[in-house]
């Protein structure tokens, strides 16, 4: 979806949010391994997805809000690169999900 379409359509963000991306990866030809273990690294994909947001599709008030990431990034065919990327507001649930694991790993 284009950044213009996206900001007529959708609400922007301004309070705690959770992103959930899957980078998209196209697979070179000559490439056997199953995950695309290389570069780019999924950090970098995170935070341009990020600045993104903020900047170009104006979902987001500002990247700060995002308080929880889930990312992941996997080989598609050649020319179907891109990111599949949900956005939600933060609940209680999801700081009580975090606390819990943060506690269980302590």
């Amino acid at each position: 979806m284009a950044a213009q379409e996206t900001r007529e359509t959708y609400a922007r963000f301004e309070g705690p949010v959770v992103v959930e991306a899957i980078f998209l990866i196209p697979k070179p030809t000559s490439v056997k391994r199953l995950w695309p273990s290389v570069m780019p690294d999924t950090d970098k994909l995170q935070r341009s997805l990020g600045d993104a947001l903020e900047t170009d599709t104006q979902l987001l008030a500002s990247d700060s809000l995002i308080v929880k990431w889930v990312a992941s990034k996997i080989y598609v065919a050649q020319h179907e690169g891109g990111v599949v990327c949900t956005i939600r507001d933060a609940t209680e649930q999801d700081l009580q999900d975090l606390n819990d694991t943060a506690r269980s790993d302590t």
